[in-house]
């Protein structure tokens, strides 16, 4: 007879946020370092809630705090995770 593993796919952050809050989750599941797949965060809007103008300004408002809001995602890995994460813009820096 085969043994199984029981697992969950979950985002990262959120995954933590779980299991730092439930403690049935906090002695039974654990955060694996490996990606299994990671890709940016979309939106989607429907065509008549945003006029081109204000599309334009929040795409422009998204590229000009970039920093910030990956700082923000990086406090809340550093909170849950307790560890250090690369962030895309080091990566960047680096290529």
């Amino acid at each position: 007879m085969r043994s199984r593993a029981d697992f969950l796919v979950e985002d990262f952050l959120s995954g933590l946020y779980l299991i730092s809050h439930n403690s049935e989750y906090k002695n039974s599941i654990k955060a694996s370092p490996f990606a299994i797949h990671q890709n940016p965060v979309h939106y989607m809007l429907r065509p008549d809630v945003l006029s081109k103008d204000e599309f334009s300004r929040l795409n422009y408002a998204i590229r000009q705090n970039q920093y910030f809001i990956e700082q923000t995602v990086e406090q809340y890995f550093q909170k849950y995770a307790q560890r250090k994460v690369l962030l895309k813009t080091e990566n960047k820096k680096a290529s």
